[in-house]
């Protein structure tokens, strides 16, 4: 059992960080717990000459108050202190994003307790809080996400303004027939239109298109709208 090691907890005031920070004090650790708030106003006070040196931070990625996650992570890792972060996400390519600024790894914070403390024990002690596998797994998934994002990114860029006004009114709810029936253009241009979004973005349908744009979080140029 560690004995006044001490690990900082950075997190939101939650139920969820009051457990953590009470199963970490009863497995022998001294927590310092700096709510998120309060590191983004005063930087990183438990780094002061003053005070002892934390042998590892347990960082929450999904704050809500406070500075970005991901910015306080930095400031962390460049301070030479070791980073587990915990979320509550499925996105990998975030978890991906906290190894490549740094993090000694990323923790679930579905795992029961004991086993985010059996984490932090690995953090503390200098072993890998992730398995090689795990991280090469993130690996991929994070360059098949990005490869991704490019590839779609690639397709939407495809459609020219005209086209990108009538996916816009789709994804409003409106079909061909009415967006014809309330603009200046002919129902076969507009169907034309239809049909060649649907050609650049690689689907079949104009529900397919509208799910994509959906899913990608496409919005319309202005000068389309």
């Amino acid at each position: 059992m560690p004995t006044d090691v001490v690990v900082v907890v950075v997190d939101d005031p939650t139920l969820f960080a009051e457990s953590l920070r009470t199963a970490l004090s009863l497995a022998g650790y001294d927590v310092d717990w700096v709510p998120a708030a309060e590191a983004g106003r005063g930087g990183l006070p438990w780094v002061a000459a003053e005070r002892a040196a934390p042998a590892a931070a347990v960082l929450d990625l999904d704050l809500a108050d406070g500075p970005s996650a991901f910015g306080l992570l930095e400031d962390l890792v460049g301070r030479g202190i070791r980073v587990a972060v915990l979320t509550a996400s499925d996105d990998h390519a975030q978890w991906a994003r906290c190894l490549e600024l740094g993090a000694s790894g990323v923790v679930s914070k579905t795992l029961p307790l004991p086993d985010v403390v059996a984490a932090v024990d690995r953090l503390t002690a200098g072993h890998p809080v992730m398995t090689d596998a795990q991280r090469v797994q993130l690996q991929h998934e994070a360059e098949d996400h990005a490869r991704r994002e490019h590839e779609l990114e690639t397709r939407f860029a495809r459609l020219s303004v005209e086209e990108a006004s009538v996916l816009a009114r789709l994804m409003e709810g409106e079909v061909a027939h009415d967006i014809a029936r309330t603009s200046a253009q002919s129902p076969a241009v507009i169907y034309a239109r239809v049909n060649s979004i649907l050609t650049k973005l690689g689907v079949t349908t104009w529900l397919g298109a509208v799910g994509l744009a959906t899913d990608y979080g496409w919005q319309p140029p202005a000068q389309a709208g």
